[in-house]
């Protein structure tokens, strides 16, 4: 429960942070999410439970019975090729949860400005 309660912790602190900077211009240093990357037990901490719960999902989500099965089944049969895997978009939306970066249709990425 800890966990969970320190993980929301720090998703609401990323979400706030954003609103500071989307909506206020806000820039200051030192910022919201500097009380976690400041001390470093906080950090360890934040890094530490990341990896875990990551390498958790990812392995789940390989081990998962439809893993291989297409993320999106009903769509057009031409469209095979380009449809990702189950796992593959699992892969995406880690990718995506940790770093910030969503990876476009074109294959660039765009980027999601949390700092």
């Amino acid at each position: 429960y800890k966990e969970q309660l320190f993980f929301h912790t720090i998703n609401e602190t990323l979400l706030f942070e954003k609103s500071l900077r989307k909506n206020y211009q806000y820039r200051n240093l030192p910022n919201c999410i500097h009380v976690f990357t400041l001390d470093p037990l906080y950090f360890k901490t934040w890094v530490d439970l990341e990896e875990k719960y990551t390498g958790e999902h990812f392995h789940t989500a390989m081990e998962s019975p439809n893993s291989w099965e297409l993320q999106y089944p009903d769509l057009s049969p031409s469209d095979d090729d380009t449809k990702p895997t189950c796992s593959a978009f699992t892969v995406i939306s880690l990718f995506v949860e940790l770093t910030g970066f969503d990876l476009s249709p074109l294959g660039g990425v765009a980027a999601i400005n949390y700092f």
